[in-house]
């Protein structure tokens, strides 16, 4: 049976919605909100009437037999009993008795009454602790300033702020574009002091620094200000000082009202922030829980972050329907992190097995003398089985390495690189094999040059120095440790034809045969050069000047010197000085060349490593010495 009410009746078919002024009684309905300060300049833009086809649709005059879902579900409530309906409403928020005022025109005719002012009232204490409605507003209007988000300038729902004084609310768009807005400091010279202390304001100064330095602190309604200055100026005398306290008084007011409502505001937001974590740490539990009874266990304790996966973050319980649309998403998530991690493991113990190869080198490296210190880089080890074959190992496996496992493998890289280093110097010399006692690399002709030759002063490299020389495991040149494998692409060292030739002239001159002399036998405490062409030229100063064998390779017109006993002693005394005093610790991938003169005593010239710790070779003293015997 359809509910008629007289006093429905009688209502009007439209209920206002602006007007100037709020009042309210008994026989006018209730009023949204429509400022009295509002003028034509910043009212809410009409909308354009959207246009409607002239095709005749091919539906007209169909009927709707069914509704799908829940439309047109509560079609009906507008024909229950009034107090069924208040019972109903009594037990909603303001915001829910607001958007149902603006569902049709029936329910507005109920709730826009003063009659139904108690539905208002009792909505505004169903919220605890809720500010009360203060006495400038009706209960409407209260509503919709506090749960309305619709800017009063522009009309965009993003209304964030708002100006107490004058009950409105703004977004951060139209503070930015100044849009009916502008900073106290920038107002007309018109507005006096007294004026800008009674403006209705809003603090900006939370609003991300949109406002410049000087202005951002504090804005103001442009027509509510110079509406309050056109009052201002039509008292006179003490009733401009009546007026200006009355104002400041009701500003106030409204600020400390408006206190309580952004506190009120603060704790609803921060228990709705609480409530939606504690949902999403529900819904977390119940997917943890879905995908262990699958066998995902082991697999989430490695996710640090699978709170935050999106399918896991939404602040909604899970239920039967959501896990079967997120189910099939979330094990393949899981599926990609665990080949991620896995492949992240297995590089991981790739990295830790080289960093143990190289621990165990270094122990072996201080373990063995250091004449005999002559290892392969690391990165050949590496490259080497058994130890490529362990490094490569799944990540499960358990791999140590040995010092007899780097024993073995140093004598078989040792052995590959001499044939390699004798293969060069057979194809770039005139040397033959000899004795089958004498290895030609020994032999004191055979002399190689490194890639960068500059890099090390021109200096010739003698073996077995070549298989330590820095720039056979470098791209770039001494210094520069790239981690690559000795002479990685056949070029970092080359024969050096130049040394060997100038070396076979000079042991053909001291009577020597080159094929077979050794660099042991030119390295013999009492085995110099000199040149016997100028023994006493104006360069000489009249004194001999003697060389060693490593300093001999560049020099023409050389051959062993012939010295007594006693001058042997004098020149090792010399040499052992001279090394004291002028020897320090170098880079080992550099070759030292110094030279220090003192006035009719000597000129020291050296090209010889020093103490090597990475590599563990060390040439003993003995090195390129130029010395100047009286």
């Amino acid at each position: 049976m359809t509910r008629r009410s007289a006093r429905l009746a009688s209502a009007p078919s439209k209920v206002p919605i602006g007007g100037p002024t709020v009042t309210v009684d008994d026989q006018r309905d209730f009023t949204e909100p429509d400022h009295e300060d509002c003028d034509e300049e910043i009212l809410k833009p009409k909308k354009k009437r959207q246009k409607q086809s002239k095709k005749p649709s091919s539906t007209v005059g169909r009927e709707f037999k069914n509704v799908r879902g829940r439309r047109g579900a509560l079609k009906a409530i507008v024909e229950m009993p009034l107090d069924i309906l208040h019972e109903i409403f009594m037990h909603l928020t303001p915001l829910e008795v607001l958007h149902l005022s603006r569902m049709c025109k029936a329910l507005r005719r109920i709730l826009m009454v003063k009659s139904a002012e108690f539905i208002w009232k009792q909505a505004r204490f169903n919220l605890d602790n809720f500010p009360h409605c203060p006495e400038d507003l009706n209960e409407v209007q209260f509503a919709c300033l506090m749960f309305d988000n619709h800017c009063d300038y522009c009309s965009e729902q993003k209304a964030r702020y708002f100006i107490w004084s004058i009950r409105r609310r703004c977004c951060k768009k139209c503070i930015t574009d100044r849009n009916g807005l502008e900073s106290l400091g920038n107002l007309p010279q018109f507005f006096s002091d007294t004026l800008r202390s009674i403006v209705p304001s809003l603090d900006a100064s939370g609003t991300e620094d949109i406002w410049s330095y000087l202005d951002r602190d504090a804005v103001t309604c442009i027509v509510s200000a110079t509406k309050l200055h056109d009052e201002f100026l039509n008292l006179e005398g003490e009733a401009q000082e009546n007026w200006r306290r009355d104002k400041a008084k009701e500003r106030q007011r409204r600020i400390n009202h408006g206190r309580l409502c952004e506190d009120w505001i603060a704790r609803q937001t921060k228990i709705r922030a609480s409530r939606l974590n504690d949902a999403r740490m529900r819904r977390c539990e119940a997917i943890k829980q879905r995908l262990i009874d699958l066998g995902w266990g082991e697999e989430l304790e490695f996710i640090r972050d699978f709170k935050q996966w999106p399918a896991v973050k939404q602040p909604k319980d899970l239920t039967e329907r959501i896990w079967r649309n997120i189910k099939d998403d979330l094990i393949k998530s899981l599926k990609e992190h665990k080949a991620s991690r896995l492949e992240e493991e297995y590089l991981d113990a790739q990295e830790d097995r080289r960093l143990c190869l190289s621990i165990c080198l270094s122990e072996l490296r201080f373990s063995i003398p250091l004449s005999e210190r002559i290892l392969p880089p690391i990165a050949d080890f590496r490259q080497m089985e058994p130890f490529s074959t362990l490094i490569m190992a799944p990540a499960t496996e358990k791999v140590e390495f040995s010092a007899s496992m780097l024993q073995e493998a140093t004598k078989k890289w040792r052995s590959s690189k001499d044939i390699e280093l004798r293969h060069m110097v057979v194809s770039g010399s005139s040397l033959t094999s000899g004795p089958t006692d004498v290895d030609i690399l020994s032999l004191a002709a055979t002399f190689f040059k490194c890639w960068r030759s500059h890099c090390c002063n021109m200096q010739t490299i003698s073996y077995p120095e070549v298989l330590v020389h820095g720039c056979c495991m470098s791209a770039y040149g001494p210094g520069h440790h790239n981690d690559n494998a000795w002479n990685y692409d056949g070029e970092r060292v080359s024969f050096d034809k130049k040394a060997h030739s100038l070396a076979k002239t000079i042991l053909e001159a001291s009577g020597l045969d080159y094929n077979i002399t050794t660099q042991e036998q030119v390295h013999q405490p009492n085995f110099y050069i000199e040149c016997h062409k100028c023994p006493s030229t104006d360069h000489s100063n009249g004194k001999r000047i003697l060389l060693t064998w490593h300093s001999s390779g560049k020099k023409i017109h050389m051959a062993r010197a012939n010295l007594s006993d006693s001058e042997v002693k004098l020149v090792k005394e010399l040499e052992i000085e001279e090394l004291r005093s002028a020897t320090g610790y170098a880079d080992y991938t550099y070759h030292v060349s110094c030279k220090h003169g003192q006035s009719g005593k000597l000129i020291y010239l050296t090209d010889y490593d020093l103490a090597i710790t990475q590599t563990g070779f060390r040439r003993q003293p003995g090195g390129a010495l130029i010395l100047k015997l009286s």
